[in-house]
Order: structure tokens, then sequence, then C-alpha cells
């Protein structure tokens, strides 16, 4: 619990000073994520309290003078971080400025799961249908997942959409034991 009101703090301060820039910073953000999680020596230096901050502090000067536009107050965060041994927060301040930023563009993620794909033309319309339903933009992850059987699936937030046959006929399943 402590960790997610760390990273909610540290992410509510970069949001409001990159405010429009958001998307860009994450985007930003997640490629140094990838980048420390891809590489174990990266990992380790996150992850291991043996390396202090100044250590810490070089490693990401080193990274900044070798990767050309980034945005300064990217740089000044992931600098801030390094400074204050807070490295190790890093996805989990991306996760807290993805809700921020989601709930400052009045947006949603979800989750849309197909027994088989889907054209771009039913992805559309059925992304339509919910953000009208939602009053919300939505930002629609799209995956085929075989065992649905048929039909499809929306997670929504806390909402699910299950009309997979897969989830009806547990759904029938769950009725006839329980009768």
């Amino acid at each position: 619990m402590w960790n997610i009101s760390v990273a909610r703090r540290w992410a509510r301060a970069l949001l409001d000073v990159v405010d429009k820039d958001v998307d860009v910073a994450l985007l930003q953000l997640e490629a140094f994520s990838r980048g420390f999680s891809g590489t174990p020596r990266f990992s380790e230096l996150l992850k291991n309290p043996g390396f202090s901050c100044t250590q810490q502090e070089a490693f990401i000067e080193s990274l900044l003078r070798t990767t050309s536009g980034v945005n300064p107050y990217v740089a000044n965060f992931m600098r801030l971080l390094a400074q204050r041994g807070r490295l190790a927060f890093l996805e989990a301040i991306i996760r807290a400025l993805h809700g921020l930023a989601d709930l400052r563009k009045n947006r949603l993620r979800g989750k849309l799961s197909v027994a088989r794909a889907l054209s771009p033309v039913q992805t559309k319309a059925l992304q339509r249908a919910l953000e009208e339903k939602t009053k919300k933009a939505l930002l629609l992850e799209t995956v085929v997942d075989k065992s649905l059987i048929g039909g499809i699936s929306i997670q929504v937030g806390n909402m699910l959409f299950d009309g997979s046959l897969k989830g009806q006929l547990d759904n029938l399943r769950t009725r006839l034991l329980t009768r």
C-alpha cells in the first residue's frame, strides 16, 4: 500500500508539470522502464539496495547523454527519482500516471477479448457504442482468446460485459449446480 501512495504522489507531481504532454511523457517513461527490465544489470541497479543514490544518478545521467529527444521534464524527473532512491518505483509510477492521465482526459482503458479477430470496422463500431454508454473516450486493447469459443468479453474499468459462449456456459453450469 505504501508503494502505491508513493507512486501516486510522484505521478501526480509529474502530471502537474507535463500537463498536456502526459502521453509523450508516458511513452518515454515506458521506454526507460522497458530498458531497465530488459537488461539484468540495469534491473539489479534499481532493485539492489547496495547501489547508492549517487550510483543510480550516474547511471541515469549516462543514459540521458546517450538518449536523444527526451522531454526535459521527463529527464529531470528521472534524475530526481535517482537522487531520492525511487527508481525502483518507476513501474508503479507509470501505472499511477496512466490512471491519473485517463481521469484528467476523461477516458477509460478496456480489454476486448474475442474468440476470433474482428474487422477494424467492427472494432470501431463496438468502441463507439461503448463510448456512448460510458460517456468517456475509450482505449481498447484487443486480444484474441480462443477459449471464449464464440462471442466477446469486454472489461472496462471494473465493469465486465461477457457475451462469450464460454461465459454463458459457465453461467449455465453455475445455475444448474446451485439448484
